[in-house]
């Protein structure tokens, strides 16, 4: 029984509604049109309608016909999106807000100024300029990375020295000079100090450094592996020790070997 008055209800309702659409539709300036266009979706300011079908349009209203039943709408309350489909063109809603979006927005680009931009960039940068970077590091770890970086240096200076000294050609102030630190090298291995230039050569460059650890390997009395050693990433070592190992002379003779003993005669023979 209740159910039975629920649909008369509804039934009085939804016909109210159509003699409603009616007469707006009667009472509106410009004929109606029938249209068939489908939507999911409809959201106006009010309510939310799925399913819809347009089934007439006006100037001022259109018909729809949705999940729930059948009712009007007006053009002016339509989404700027859906005004556009439905053959209406831009809302004067979306040529307001545009043009008030537009005007705000030369405002405010007239009210900065070079130097607020400036002032901002430098305030959000992380970097900053030079002097503030400057200020933020350390000096007691730039100090010390300095230092580091000074005796790794001078400590290649001395075995690079003692290489040279050990193959008979003492490298004197050049290997305490950077880049020209390698002329003695060269010529302690026996090569041209020409080869100097190979270095700024691409590929160039690993021939000659190959060549050089062959080359000096074998001046101080060291197997193949040495050489091996001096062109694959254990450089550092391999440098450390040519330095400090022993080796034969350039002429041959053992550095580690004691010279013979002088016989002194003592008294006549």
């Amino acid at each position: 029984m209740i159910g039975l008055m629920k649909m008369k209800d509804r039934f009085f309702q939804n016909l109210g509604t159509a003699m409603c659409i009616g007469i707006a539709l009667l009472a509106a300036p410009q004929e109606s049109v029938a249209v068939d266009q489908t939507f999911e979706l409809i959201q106006t300011e009010t309510a939310v309608y799925s399913n819809v079908t347009v089934t007439t349009k006006s100037k001022e209203y259109i018909v729809i016909q949705h999940a729930s039943g059948l009712t009007s709408l007006k053009v002016a309350e339509l989404p700027p999106d859906l005004h556009e489909a439905l053959g209406y063109g831009p809302s004067k809603s979306t040529k307001k807000n545009g043009l008030t979006l537009t005007a705000k927005a030369k405002a405010m680009a007239g009210n900065i100024s070079t130097e607020q931009i400036k002032q901002t960039w430098s305030k959000h940068s992380q970097g900053g300029s030079p002097a503030e970077i400057w200020k933020r590091i350390d000096k007691k770890i730039l100090a010390m990375v300095l230092g580091v970086f000074a005796a790794v240096y001078l400590f290649f200076c001395f075995c690079a020295s003692l290489i040279c000294k050990k193959a008979g050609r003492p490298g004197g102030l050049l290997v305490w000079l950077p880049v020209l630190q390698y002329i003695p090298l060269l010529r302690a291995a026996r090569m041209s100090p020409l080869w100097l230039l190979a270095m700024f050569v691409p590929l160039l460059n690993i021939v000659a450094h190959i060549m050089w650890s062959f080359k000096i390997a074998g001046v101080r009395g060291q197997g193949v592996f040495t050489a091996i050693f001096l062109i694959l990433p254990t450089y550092p070592l391999a440098f450390m020790y040519l330095a400090f190992a022993g080796g034969a002379s350039p002429d041959g003779d053992s550095e580690e070997s004691d010279p013979a003993p002088t016989k002194l005669a003592l008294g006549g023979a």
